[in-house]
């Protein structure tokens, strides 16, 4: 298990639970180990719990966080987030979208499981 995040295999998709605080550095390691473990379990969906994100050191690692994101995913893989709505403000995911992710962020679960289910 990794100390960054917990990742679950659900029936259409890759469950990814972060465990600590937001920092490039936790990002990068969150974003690399969703990618092993969608590859390694057959995923292209993939869902990603922030809530424990709440709060970010800088608008960098906002930046610099999506920019990541849509460098280790090819447009292959769709991914949605949730997280507490105070915590949203749109620059990492629109890093992440201006640079060819399918990802977008929601304030609650439901809203972004049915997003990034609506195709199948």
């Amino acid at each position: 298990m990794s100390p960054f995040a917990e990742f679950m295999s659900q029936a259409a998709y890759l469950r990814v639970k972060v465990l600590t605080p937001w920092t490039f550095r936790a990002a990068k390691q969150v974003i690399d180990g969703a990618k092993e473990s969608a590859i390694a379990q057959g995923h292209n969906y993939i869902l990603f719990d922030l809530t424990p994100w709440a709060d970010v050191d800088t608008g960098m690692t906002r930046f610099l966080s999506g920019e990541y994101l849509a460098q280790q995913f090819s447009p292959r893989f769709k991914m949605a987030a949730f997280t507490v709505p105070e915590a949203i403000d749109r620059f990492g995911e629109n890093a992440a979208v201006n640079r060819g992710a399918r990802f977008r962020i929601f304030d609650n679960e439901q809203d972004a499981i049915a997003w990034l289910l609506r195709d199948l």
